[in-house]
């Protein structure tokens, strides 16, 4: 994953959010793919958090 600075004119803006695009390049993306799931590690430190998955086509 990489951290975005500028969102796609797709995606709703949210000031207090944080926005990441997925390397599709990476070997993670790639089992990913392979293996139809998609997962994400969040420690509790960070509290309960809302996590919204958006996908936007390559133009």
């Amino acid at each position: 994953m990489i951290p975005v600075s500028r969102v796609p004119a797709a995606l709703p803006v949210r000031m207090e959010n944080q926005y990441f695009a997925l390397d599709m390049e990476s070997p993670a993306a790639h089992e990913m793919q392979e293996q139809g799931v998609c997962m994400f590690y969040v420690p509790e430190l960070l509290g309960a958090l809302e996590l919204e998955l958006f996908a936007v086509l390559r133009s």
